[in-house]
């Protein structure tokens, strides 16, 4: 996944670019979900809304999908390399919780992220430890 880079706007710092986009993913993430949650309260499933209705929700997901891949892109990077945001951590934690911080360090995380689906309860706790030059994080 490939992100265009473009420079930072004077008065921009690296670190109001990543809560600017991390505050427009969670926005667009969290209109689509109101709109389905609301969808599916009135037609019990979103599926069987009007057509006007799903092409509203669909608008809304992909305005979402798109802030949610710049915002993961901006992520990737800014982050050291062994550190790949990708695996094991779940994207709602990034969108929410994630700080600036802890992207950028190769320090230990300070917090650690909740495993995703599918990962061992161990693997947070790794992947939160300190990285050096000499060791990536592996799963």
């Amino acid at each position: 996944m490939t992100a265009r880079a473009r420079k930072l706007a004077p008065g921009e710092t690296p670190e109001t670019r990543f809560a600017d986009l991390q505050v427009h993913a969670r926005v667009t993430r969290d209109a689509a979900l109101a709109v389905r949650g609301d969808l599916n309260r009135r037609y019990t499933y979103h599926g069987y809304a009007k057509a006007a209705e799903r092409k509203r929700l669909e608008r809304l997901q992909r305005a979402a999908d798109r802030a949610q891949e710049a915002f993961t892109s901006y992520l990737l990077a800014i982050a050291p390399a062994e550190r790949d945001w990708y695996r094991g951590v779940p994207l709602h934690w990034l969108i929410d919780s994630l700080t600036y911080a802890d992207a950028v360090t190769r320090d230990a995380l300070s917090v650690v992220p909740p495993a995703a689906y599918g990962y061992a309860e161990s693997w947070p706790r790794m992947f939160a430890r300190a990285i050096g030059p000499d060791r990536a994080v592996q799963p």
